[in-house]
């Protein structure tokens, strides 16, 4: 349904972009890191990745303001594929652009936090549940909107309580879901 015709739409817009301006122009980026955000959601985690890398190469060569979020649609990829090291590296690195390239306020910045903080209890760091629930506070005072970095986060947060054997894991599916009624109606 409303996937594959997001998914139609956007492969349009990319044939347009390359086209028009040229395949390594930053709105030929945007539009790929839009698509890996889609493919994503839809599990086609290595055209995913794919299509978030190569938008990552050419916003690195822009120095581009958006290279924290196309960094941390990555970063996610990589965790949902289970290269927990490497979406470590990525999601480093996406704070960091963020921080130095963007703005440290937008919600994504504290969706990053909170992915890089699963990805450091993956590799069995004690504090990162701690750094998680410390991410999702900042981003709801900050931003207590119904927003999709929130019901990520939650999503995030849900499994880091599977992860770490809590018995609260049904609670923060709930709050996910809430989030995520919220959000899309």
């Amino acid at each position: 349904g409303r996937f594959d015709d997001a998914q139609a739409a956007g492969l349009h817009a990319l044939d347009i972009a390359e086209r028009t301006l040229h395949a390594e122009h930053t709105v030929a980026g945007s539009i790929r890191a839009t698509l890996a955000r889609l493919y994503r959601y839809t599990q086609r985690l290595d055209e995913a990745a794919a299509l978030a890398q190569r938008a990552r190469a050419i916003f690195i060569a822009a120095n581009a303001t958006r290279l924290g979020f196309v960094e941390m649609q990555l970063g996610l990829i990589l965790l949902a594929q289970g290269r927990d090291a490497e979406a470590l590296t990525v999601l480093t690195d996406a704070e960091h652009h963020f921080a130095t390239l963007s703005n440290r306020e937008e919600p994504d910045y504290f969706l990053t936090a909170a992915a890089l903080a699963l990805a450091r209890l993956r590799q069995g760091e004690g504090d990162a549940l701690a750094a998680l629930d410390a991410a999702l506070e900042e981003l709801m005072q900050r931003h207590p909107e119904p927003n999709n970095a929130l019901a990520e986060t939650l999503s995030l947060r849900a499994e880091a309580a599977a992860l770490s054997g809590h018995d609260d894991l049904a609670d923060w599916r709930e709050r996910e879901i809430a989030a995520l009624v919220a959000l899309l109606g």
